[in-house]
């Protein structure tokens, strides 16, 4: 497949590389990207996508209002066109930025780190700004009920959840049901820094094709950060368990919902079950999974490592 990149940007998009020489960098993720050089190497002229026709169209059309809003943070859409049979391939501007695996070499120390999650948070707050002029992307949803349904696709796919954490999702479900039904918009769905590109003045969203996927309030905050724990732990920054990120991320974002402590809990359970399901069936997801498991077995074990005692009750 990668061969064939440059001749079909040759076709469809004769003026992106201006005549530069192409080179072409495969990512794989969950499906592969590919990632198109011409003679500014520091960051893409595009990324290549190939999927089925439906999504990268519904992808085209999420990112072509986002990018409208946000032309800084999110990459704009440049060509949807059929490739093969059954398939289609969707060309992005490139975005400037270190991606997630280089950003570890810049932050050796905890400042380092509480400056990413400040900017992280504040890509974040823009982006959820940014959804909800969206009027189709607002809705309301029954917290308690989301619960339910994630932790019963867990079970579904063959997820096995001790007894442990299956008593404290029902205790969670209990008390997000006494938030009834609440407004709420579209969740970006895996917020989280595997997913910016940060450089000294910019920083990029990529990864839209989860959007939508869940309205549950606060699950890309809480997305956001236990990717800043995890990747700190990864680079041997001394820290306490997440509850300090938790607690920072989630602080200001009380969506337009009096949030109490006692529901924290189960918009936490909520966002582990959801990210879990999201590996079923996908073997290249498979040690994530396991990751997400440990992350759930220690919840259950010892939840004030997690939860903030306090959530600042105003809008985001």
């Amino acid at each position: 497949m990668i061969l064939e990149i440059p001749p079909l940007l040759e076709r469809l998009l004769p003026e992106l590389l201006a005549g530069a020489r192409p080179s072409v960098a495969c990512v794989r993720t969950t499906r592969p990207v590919f990632l198109v050089f011409g003679a500014d190497t520091s960051k893409p002229a595009c990324v290549v996508q190939v999927g089925p026709r439906e999504a990268l169209e519904r992808f085209q059309s999420v990112l072509t209002r986002l990018h409208t809003l946000l032309p800084d943070l999110v990459p704009r859409p440049l060509a949807c066109e059929p490739l093969a049979e059954g398939a289609y391939v969707l060309a992005l501007s490139g975005l400037a930025g270190v991606p997630w695996f280089r950003l570890k070499d810049g932050c050796r120390c905890a400042d380092d780190w509480i400056r990413l999650r400040a900017r992280a948070l504040d890509a974040l707050t823009r982006l959820h700004g940014a959804i909800r002029v969206v009027s189709e992307w607002r809705c309301r949803i029954r917290p308690g009920d989301e619960l339910r349904e994630r932790l019963e696709t867990c079970l579904q796919g063959g997820v096995l959840l001790d007894a442990r954490i299956r008593d404290d999702v029902a205790r969670a479900e209990a008390e997000l049901d006494t938030l009834g039904e609440v407004s709420s918009f579209w969740q970006h769905g895996d917020f989280c820094l595997n997913n910016l590109l940060l450089s000294d003045g910019t920083v990029g969203i990529i990864d839209f094709e989860e959007l939508g996927c869940t309205a549950m309030p606060l699950h890309d905050q809480l997305g956001l950060a236990l990717s800043v724990y995890e990747f700190a732990v990864e680079t041997d920054v001394l820290r306490g368990p997440p509850k300090g990120d938790i607690e920072i991320c989630t602080r200001a974002a009380g969506a337009g919902n009096a949030f109490e402590p006692r529901h924290m809990a189960g918009l936490l359970w909520h966002h582990l079950l959801f990210r879990i399901a999201q590996c079923l069936d996908r073997p290249i997801r498979a040690r994530r999974q396991a990751s997400l498991l440990d992350l759930a077995r220690w919840f259950a074990r010892s939840p004030d490592d997690f939860l903030p005692h306090f959530m600042t009750r105003c809008s985001e």
